[in-house]
């Protein structure tokens, strides 16, 4: 059915919290940024003990490890920049399953033709190209430019066809 399934080799029980500064760093942010990857993190930060890195004892206080939080300031600071998508397990999995209901096909006058083929719209189609700019019919496309490449994104009603134009 609809069940997906992933096996955990491991787990990382962390000794403190310093590997949180290590893991959030900038030059690791940036470098899955520019490569556009997908990292999932799964984790457990209920489990109240010394030694799960995410919380510190303080006046016999459990409190939020300030490594830990200056982690999620960091993540925070990201997304503010619209540099990565913060979700759960569910939104990124469903919307990953949405982008296989997607068509795309060049027509021979080199424009390309995008198709919801789901039953549902698709937010965030997002595409990289070599181009300057992008045009399309109808539709409200967002740019940005990074790396000499133009980053591009928009949404598709369930059934809508695009044809896109770049230059």
């Amino acid at each position: 059915g609809d069940l997906i399934h992933w096996g955990t080799m491991s787990t990382l029980d962390l000794p403190n919290g310093t590997f949180w500064s290590y893991l959030f760093c900038d030059q690791r942010l940036s470098d899955m940024v520019n490569k556009r990857c997908d990292v999932i993190i799964h984790c457990y930060p209920a489990r109240v003990d010394s030694t799960n890195g995410f919380y510190v004892f303080k006046d016999n206080k459990a409190i939020v490890n300030p490594d830990f939080n200056n982690a999620l300031k960091k993540l925070a600071e990201y997304r503010a920049a619209s540099k990565i998508w913060l979700t759960t397990i569910r939104q990124w999995l469903d919307f990953r399953l949405s982008l296989e209901g997607i068509d795309m096909e060049v027509l021979p006058d080199g424009k390309l033709q995008i198709k919801n083929k789901n039953k549902a719209p698709v937010y965030g189609i997002t595409l990289a190209a070599y181009a300057n700019e992008i045009s399309a019919t109808g539709k409200t496309v967002e740019t940005k430019k990074a790396n000499g490449e133009l980053i591009f994104w928009f949404d598709l009603m369930a059934g809508e066809i695009i044809q896109l134009t770049l230059k």
